[in-house]
């Protein structure tokens, strides 16, 4: 328990470093979001700057020492003129986000980020927003991946240097060396254009959960391509060591030997790979969703960069951020469990 709430400690300063790099980098990029459409009315100087101050952009970056100094000259005291001193617009941001607000889009005007991503549409379900279509398409990645390359790697692990190692080995390389966008592609075509079997044009996700599969694998092929050869090769460093010997010289069955010793202790390395390729999928889904249609947030993502919406900016990269450490944080704790070796003590 205390291991759990030391990690969790770490990552405030960690999302607090991500928060900081963000907006400094958002910032410093040419342009903004009243001028990323040069023929738009709101290429217009005047009405820019109200845009502004409606909506705190005219407002220093980070620290604001001309509302510090007005504050001691009017004699408002110490307190007060700290209070000007960091009115500014990280600290504002940051002040919101403890409150639990992402603050206001500037693409989706008279809207808060948080109602863009985690509220629905009326027509549909609580939990049917962008940020849930976004979560289930990469966790079935995840599940595709795993239910694709674990039991690949294993076959091409146990029968090293045979026809199912080398067929195995085949696709793993083919496919990861395949851009899933470009997969999507032919799928796309093969599935939706010659087959007919799914619809290319306004396809409704969760109106059919057939819809989710295709996304889902495109998706998935890159991460199951690397699962496969990664989970090969630990099972061919585990059958050497010395304990596998002893099983099988013990006269433990076969099966009693890959189960209880080659597999448990395969696992290791590869979920050091899948906590971190969790969040990689949901991160990375922003090309398949653009491809398949789906409305989630990594589509959001790529946009709001386009046009500088700089709240839905940083919600996104703390989101994001949080699902990094959220994993790295849960295959310390499955060590445990795979390896009784492993303390999670107040050394580690």
């Amino acid at each position: 328990m205390a291991f759990l709430i030391r990690r969790l400690l770490y990552m405030i300063p960690t999302l607090f470093l991500v928060l900081l790099i963000t907006f400094t980098i958002m910032h410093a990029a040419p342009g903004g979001p009243w001028d990323v459409d040069p023929g738009s009315r709101t290429a217009d100087p005047a009405l820019q700057a109200r845009l502004d101050r409606a909506y705190g952009l005219d407002k220093p970056l980070f620290f604001n020492p001309d509302a510090a100094q007005k504050a001691l000259n009017d004699g408002k005291g110490v307190p007060q003129a700290i209070g000007d001193f960091m009115d500014a617009q990280f600290w504002v941001y940051l002040e919101n986000l403890v409150q639990g607000k992402f603050g206001p889009s500037y693409r989706f005007r008279g809207r808060q980020v948080e109602e863009i991503l985690f509220e629905s549409p009326p027509d549909r379900e609580p939990w049917q927003n962008r940020f849930s279509a976004t979560l289930l398409l990469g966790v079935l990645a995840t599940g595709f991946a795993i239910l694709i390359g674990f039991p690949l790697g294993v076959i091409a692990g146990l029968n090293q240097n045979t026809w199912a190692d080398t067929i195995s080995l085949f696709f793993a390389t083919v496919f990861y060396g395949i851009p899933n966008f470009v997969l999507a592609i032919f799928l796309i075509i093969i599935f939706g254009s010659w087959l007919g079997w799914i619809k290319i044009i306004e396809l409704d996700y969760w109106a059919n959960w057939n819809s989710w599969i295709l996304p889902a694998f495109v998706l998935s092929v890159p991460t199951a391509a690397w699962l496969a050869r990664l989970t090969r090769a630990s099972v061919l460093e585990v059958m050497r060591m010395d304990y596998v010997r002893t099983a099988r010289a013990k006269g433990l069955s076969e099966r009693a030997v890959v189960l209880r010793h080659i597999l448990r202790n395969s696992l290791i390395p590869i979920v050091t790979f899948l906590g971190p390729a969790l969040a990689t999928l949901i991160v990375g889904s922003f090309i398949i969703e653009t491809q398949f249609t789906i409305v989630g947030i990594g589509r959001l993502f790529v946009e709001s960069i386009s046009r500088r919406d700089y709240s839905t900016i940083m919600a996104l990269a703390l989101l994001y951020a949080f699902f990094i450490a959220i994993a790295n944080l849960s295959v310390d704790l499955v060590y445990g469990f795979l390896d009784p070796r492993i303390k999670l003590g107040e050394g580690n």
